[in-house]
Protein backbone atom coordinates (compact mmCIF):
# COMPACT_ATOMS: atom_id res chain seq x y z
CA UNK A 1 0.00 0.00 0.00
CA UNK A 2 1.03 3.74 -1.04
CA UNK A 3 1.70 5.97 2.45
CA UNK A 4 2.09 8.93 -0.25
CA UNK A 5 -0.16 11.40 1.03
CA UNK A 6 -0.81 14.81 -0.58
CA UNK A 7 0.53 16.58 2.54
CA UNK A 8 3.98 14.66 2.24
CA UNK A 9 3.46 15.42 -1.48
CA UNK A 10 3.66 19.64 -0.60
CA UNK A 11 6.15 18.45 1.96
CA UNK A 12 8.39 17.04 -1.01
CA UNK A 13 7.44 19.96 -3.08
CA UNK A 14 8.87 22.24 -0.75
CA UNK A 15 11.80 21.05 0.28
CA UNK A 16 12.71 20.44 -3.35
CA UNK A 17 12.14 24.38 -4.31
CA UNK A 18 14.16 25.13 -0.99
CA UNK A 19 16.96 23.32 -1.56
CA UNK A 20 17.12 24.69 -5.36
CA UNK A 21 16.47 27.96 -4.03
CA UNK A 22 18.90 28.23 -1.05
CA UNK A 23 21.92 26.71 -3.11
CA UNK A 24 21.48 29.03 -5.84
CA UNK A 25 24.06 31.49 -4.65
CA UNK A 26 27.95 30.74 -6.06
CA UNK A 27 29.27 31.22 -2.34
CA UNK A 28 27.80 28.08 -0.92
CA UNK A 29 26.76 25.35 -3.19
CA UNK A 30 25.75 22.00 -1.46
CA UNK A 31 23.35 19.29 -3.55
CA UNK A 32 19.55 19.14 -3.42
CA UNK A 33 20.38 15.98 -1.47
CA UNK A 34 22.35 18.07 1.28
CA UNK A 35 19.34 20.37 0.79
CA UNK A 36 16.36 17.78 1.32
CA UNK A 37 18.54 16.72 4.46
CA UNK A 38 18.63 20.03 5.89
CA UNK A 39 14.89 20.66 6.01
CA UNK A 40 14.04 17.61 7.52
CA UNK A 41 17.43 17.51 10.13
CA UNK A 42 16.54 20.68 11.30
CA UNK A 43 13.15 20.60 11.88
CA UNK A 44 11.48 22.41 9.39
CA UNK A 45 9.01 20.06 8.51
CA UNK A 46 7.33 20.05 11.48
CA UNK A 47 6.13 23.30 10.25
CA UNK A 48 3.82 22.57 8.58
CA UNK A 49 1.76 21.06 6.17
CA UNK A 50 -1.24 22.71 8.61
CA UNK A 51 -1.26 26.38 9.14
CA UNK A 52 -1.53 25.05 13.04
CA UNK A 53 1.65 23.50 12.98
CA UNK A 54 3.54 27.03 12.46
CA UNK A 55 4.82 29.55 15.49
CA UNK A 56 2.28 32.32 16.27
CA UNK A 57 2.66 35.53 15.13
CA UNK A 58 4.35 37.21 17.99
CA UNK A 59 6.53 34.57 18.16
CA UNK A 60 7.64 33.58 14.56
CA UNK A 61 11.03 35.97 14.51
CA UNK A 62 12.48 34.35 17.56
CA UNK A 63 11.46 30.87 16.28
CA UNK A 64 13.00 31.40 12.85
CA UNK A 65 15.95 32.85 14.20
CA UNK A 66 16.60 29.70 16.11
CA UNK A 67 15.78 27.38 13.15
CA UNK A 68 18.68 29.30 11.09
CA UNK A 69 21.09 28.79 13.79
CA UNK A 70 19.88 25.06 13.83
CA UNK A 71 20.88 25.20 10.19
CA UNK A 72 23.75 26.83 10.59
CA UNK A 73 25.08 24.58 13.34
CA UNK A 74 24.10 21.29 11.17
CA UNK A 75 26.07 22.62 8.02
CA UNK A 76 29.07 23.22 10.30
CA UNK A 77 28.50 19.77 11.94
CA UNK A 78 27.24 17.83 8.45
CA UNK A 79 28.50 19.57 5.77
CA UNK A 80 32.42 20.77 6.13
CA UNK A 81 32.75 21.86 2.38
CA UNK A 82 30.29 24.89 2.99
CA UNK A 83 29.83 25.42 6.78
CA UNK A 84 31.65 28.70 6.55
CA UNK A 85 29.91 30.03 3.71
CA UNK A 86 26.63 28.68 5.16
CA UNK A 87 25.04 31.86 6.67
CA UNK A 88 21.82 33.05 8.19
CA UNK A 89 20.84 34.74 4.63
CA UNK A 90 21.30 30.68 3.02
CA UNK A 91 19.33 29.43 5.88
CA UNK A 92 16.78 32.32 5.74
CA UNK A 93 16.06 31.44 2.00
CA UNK A 94 15.90 27.51 2.57
CA UNK A 95 13.35 28.11 5.56
CA UNK A 96 11.48 31.04 3.56
CA UNK A 97 11.24 28.91 0.05
CA UNK A 98 9.89 26.26 2.15
CA UNK A 99 7.39 27.97 4.04
CA UNK A 100 6.37 29.86 0.91
CA UNK A 101 5.86 26.58 -1.19
CA UNK A 102 3.76 25.28 1.59
CA UNK A 103 1.20 27.80 2.64
CA UNK A 104 1.17 30.72 0.30
CA UNK A 105 -1.16 29.30 -1.83
CA UNK A 106 -3.19 27.90 0.83
CA UNK A 107 -5.45 30.34 2.15
CA UNK A 108 -8.34 30.17 -0.63
CA UNK A 109 -9.20 26.42 1.14
CA UNK A 110 -9.43 28.04 4.62
CA UNK A 111 -12.87 28.22 6.06
CA UNK A 112 -13.81 31.87 6.53
CA UNK A 113 -14.10 31.65 9.76
CA UNK A 114 -10.03 31.11 10.11
CA UNK A 115 -9.54 33.73 7.53
CA UNK A 116 -8.53 36.59 9.96
CA UNK A 117 -5.99 34.25 11.71
CA UNK A 118 -4.56 33.04 9.01
CA UNK A 119 -3.97 35.94 6.56
CA UNK A 120 -1.67 37.12 10.63
CA UNK A 121 0.14 33.86 9.87
CA UNK A 122 0.73 34.68 6.14
CA UNK A 123 1.56 37.96 6.66
CA UNK A 124 4.03 36.99 9.28
CA UNK A 125 6.02 35.08 6.77
CA UNK A 126 9.55 36.46 5.59
CA UNK A 127 10.11 36.84 1.52
CA UNK A 128 12.85 34.94 0.34
CA UNK A 129 15.57 37.81 -0.05
CA UNK A 130 17.78 37.26 -3.46
CA UNK A 131 19.93 39.88 -5.58
CA UNK A 132 17.15 40.52 -7.96
CA UNK A 133 14.86 41.82 -5.19
CA UNK A 134 17.14 44.06 -3.43
CA UNK A 135 18.15 45.48 -7.04
CA UNK A 136 14.20 46.27 -8.07
CA UNK A 137 14.05 47.34 -4.63
CA UNK A 138 16.71 49.85 -5.12
CA UNK A 139 16.06 50.73 -8.36
CA UNK A 140 12.80 51.51 -7.87
CA UNK A 141 13.80 53.71 -4.75
CA UNK A 142 10.40 51.53 -2.89
CA UNK A 143 9.35 53.73 -0.33
CA UNK A 144 11.60 56.47 -0.74
CA UNK A 145 14.65 54.65 0.52
CA UNK A 146 16.87 53.86 -1.60
CA UNK A 147 19.92 54.55 0.72
CA UNK A 148 19.10 51.83 2.87
CA UNK A 149 18.08 49.21 0.13
CA UNK A 150 21.48 49.94 -1.53
CA UNK A 151 22.93 49.63 2.29
CA UNK A 152 21.54 46.07 2.70
CA UNK A 153 22.12 45.63 -1.26
CA UNK A 154 25.57 46.31 -0.43
CA UNK A 155 25.88 42.38 0.97
CA UNK A 156 24.87 39.60 -0.93
CA UNK A 157 21.92 37.88 0.75
CA UNK A 158 23.97 34.37 0.95
CA UNK A 159 26.27 36.02 3.15
CA UNK A 160 23.95 38.35 5.50
CA UNK A 161 24.74 37.25 9.34
CA UNK A 162 21.50 37.11 11.63
CA UNK A 163 21.90 41.30 12.52
CA UNK A 164 21.76 42.18 8.91
CA UNK A 165 19.09 39.60 8.26
CA UNK A 166 16.73 40.97 10.52
CA UNK A 167 17.15 44.42 9.99
CA UNK A 168 16.26 43.77 6.66
CA UNK A 169 13.21 42.12 7.65
CA UNK A 170 12.50 45.12 9.86
CA UNK A 171 12.63 47.55 7.02
CA UNK A 172 10.49 45.29 5.48
CA UNK A 173 8.05 44.43 8.08
CA UNK A 174 7.76 48.77 8.10
CA UNK A 175 7.37 49.59 4.34
CA UNK A 176 4.81 46.61 3.97
CA UNK A 177 3.02 47.75 6.92
CA UNK A 178 3.47 43.94 8.19
CA UNK A 179 2.27 42.23 5.28
CA UNK A 180 5.76 41.05 4.49
CA UNK A 181 4.32 39.31 1.14
CA UNK A 182 3.77 42.68 -0.40
CA UNK A 183 7.68 43.42 -0.68
CA UNK A 184 7.42 40.50 -3.28
CA UNK A 185 5.51 42.45 -6.11
CA UNK A 186 9.04 43.90 -6.94
CA UNK A 187 10.27 41.18 -8.19
CA UNK A 188 11.66 41.83 -11.19
CA UNK A 189 9.33 39.19 -13.73
CA UNK A 190 9.95 40.83 -16.77
CA UNK A 191 13.51 41.24 -17.20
Amino acid sequence: MNTYTYEEHRRQFAAWAAASAARASPLCRFTRVQGFWLVRASGLRKWGPSWDDLPPPEAFDLEHRKLRQTLNDLAVDQLPHVAWKFSDGVAAKLINVYLKSLFHTDINVVSEDRRPEIAAKLDMLHPPIDRLLMDELCRKDVGGIRRIWKTMTARNWSSLNSDEYERLIKVIRIHTCGKMWMIEQHWPVDR
